[in-house]
């Protein structure tokens, strides 16, 4: 049975029962004995949304930005599929309108018009950075029949609401499912942990296999 397993919305690790991610957090995973592979990852994650985010608005601070976008509309900054075939043409295609055609794409022809509002663009950002992760797991998950259990863990998804109906939304529009854990954020440090005593457990056998007087 596969699954995919993905850190702090950013890399995607396959938890195949073979499969995961960091040796940390895959090792979290799959303690209870499945084997586990990094299949791929990107750059884009939660730095990526306050470093952006801060370039683009001047908010500094991680909960100030969230809050930002929670009250920012990304349909004003992206384009959509809608806004590229409009309804009748999306239905056609079987794509939603809602759906992200080109994260930023409305101000590539805005000329000298003003930027949206700042809220916008924060939601903009969050939308990026969730949609960057979503792919990635989803392109990794399809082919190995596992989009009905992709794992979204870390920090970045504790006590976010928004980004994680933002990742379950994805999924879903991608035909998949995105399952989230209660405790994702301590996963990446129980699993060091893990693999810390494991390695050291391995060492002190090593060592008496090699001194049987030890």
């Amino acid at each position: 049975t596969a699954s995919l397993h993905t850190s702090s919305c950013e890399q995607v690790l396959l938890l195949e029962r073979e499969g995961c991610e960091s040796p940390g957090e895959a090792r979290g995973v799959a303690a209870g004995g499945a084997t586990f592979r990094r299949v791929g990852g990107t750059a884009c994650g939660g730095a990526t949304f306050l470093g952006l985010g801060r370039a683009l608005t001047g908010v500094a601070d991680y909960h100030k930005l969230l809050a930002l976008a929670e009250a920012g509309d990304a349909s004003l900054v992206d384009t959509t599929v809608g806004d590229i075939y409009g309804e009748k043409g999306c239905a056609a295609l079987g794509f939603p309108p809602s759906m992200t055609a080109v994260n930023f794409g409305a101000l590539a022809h805005g000329g000298e018009a003003p930027l949206p509002a700042k809220r916008h663009l924060a939601a903009a950002v969050l939308q990026l950075v969730v949609q960057a992760s979503v792919l990635q797991a989803m392109a990794h998950a399809t082919p190995r029949g596992a989009a009905d259990r992709v794992l979204f863990v870390g920090g970045f998804l504790s006590d976010n609401q928004l980004a994680r109906r933002l990742v379950a939304n994805t999924a879903r529009k991608l035909g998949g499912r995105a399952l989230f854990s209660r405790h994702a954020d301590f996963l990446g440090g129980l699993g060091s942990l893990a693999e810390t005593l494991h390695r050291r457990a391995e060492g002190v056998s090593q060592s008496a296999r090699s001194d049987p007087h030890r």
